[in-house]
């Protein structure tokens, strides 16, 4: 999981990791039990995309995936299942 040179960040979110690639595609492993199940590309704008894009997190309230930027600004993706 996420040993391909486009990974760039791993985050959890309700069950899932999710591997985000620098052109903004978003894989999710399902985790079951004590494993981690085979990527599913998930149909999305992309995320995280652009070279300004520092960081990005979960919340702990789920649902919500905040990409920061190198100056501060942070735009919010809605993660549905």
């Amino acid at each position: 999981m996420a040993a391909s040179p486009e990974d760039k960040w791993v985050v959890d979110s309700a069950g899932h990791l999710l591997v985000i690639t620098s052109d903004g595609r978003v894989f999710a492993h399902a985790i079951r039990q004590q494993s981690v199940q085979d990527a599913v590309q998930v149909q999305a704008p992309p995320v995280a995309a652009r070279p300004e894009d520092k960081w990005v997190l979960n919340t702990l309230r789920g649902g919500l995936l905040p990409v920061i930027t190198q100056d501060g600004r942070v735009f919010v993706h809605t993660v549905l299942e």
